[in-house]
């Protein structure tokens, strides 16, 4: 194995955390899980498990892939990760599900950044109700920015009223 063969003992255990990732992404998914699980170091084990969830989830096994990004210790990487889930589950048209792993998150950028993707996935599907919902949801729970495209999804000229307000205050 190439990695192996790296001196530096860092670069060494780094370059180590891709082969599960990798492993995920050729459907060995128990495999992969296993690798990164074996890593003593919990940073290292947490990114191998980060890219592993992230190919399990792609593969439609989002139970698995929720499962594993629960387990990530790494509060930064699990909220990536659960995100990532949220992400493919709304893709799946869970949205049900997806709404309620993102209100999960505990990272309040991350969260947001998942329900503006599940609010922009709703809109697409014509479920204006709900992607309002949740892109309201987004801006209060994180900047307006991470939200405006799901809410142009849904009304393009919403940000002309908010530019007109905050210009000169008309609306």
């Amino acid at each position: 194995m190439v990695a192996r063969s790296i001196a530096d003992v860092g670069r060494q255990a780094e370059a180590l955390t891709y082969v599960p990732g990798a492993l995920a992404r050729a459907g060995q998914h128990q495999q992969a899980e296993t690798l990164a699980l074996s890593f003593t170091d919990l940073y290292l084990q947490a990114e191998a498990l980060a890219q592993v969830v992230g190919a399990v989830a792609d593969a439609g096994e989002h139970r698995r892939a929720e499962m594993l990004a629960h387990s990530i210790t790494d509060p930064y990487l699990r909220a990536t990760s659960l995100a990532l889930v949220a992400e493919a589950l709304a893709e799946h048209g869970q949205y049900q599900r997806a709404e309620t792993l993102a209100f999960s998150i505990t990272d309040p950028r991350r969260q947001a950044k998942a329900l503006a993707q599940i609010a922009e996935r709703l809109a697409t599907a014509g479920e204006t109700r709900s992607a309002r919902r949740l892109s309201a949801a987004s801006c209060a729970v994180g900047s307006w920015t991470i939200a405006a495209r799901s809410v142009l999804l849904q009304d393009p000229s919403a940000f002309t009223l908010l530019a007109g307000v905050l210009v000169d205050g008309s609306g």
